[in-house]
């Protein structure tokens, strides 16, 4: 029985990740989840280089699991340096 408690918890801590990554944000809320400032956002909308949804000429708002996915796809791979002393 705890057992089972604790997935219909899990479960119902899933449905609501879901659900809050399907909310849309603003531009304030958007640059703050983001960190950038909200110039910065907004010409990355007008360039068309983010995730937006426009609802009408002046409205954009922003799908929190599409910014998420954009912030992985622009994410930096490390790469190791060949040959370069740590104690130097």
């Amino acid at each position: 029985t705890v057992q089972w408690n604790q997935e219909i918890s899990m479960c119902h801590q899933d449905r609501q990740y879901r659900r809050n990554t399907d909310q849309l944000l603003d531009y304030s809320a958007a640059a703050d989840l983001l960190k950038m400032p909200r110039p910065t956002l907004r010409r990355l909308v007008a360039m068309r280089r983010i995730p937006h949804v426009r609802l009408g000429p002046r409205s954009v708002r922003f799908r929190i699991d599409a910014l998420l996915a954009w912030l992985d796809e622009h994410a930096v791979a490390v790469v190791p340096s060949a040959g370069v002393d740590d104690d130097a």
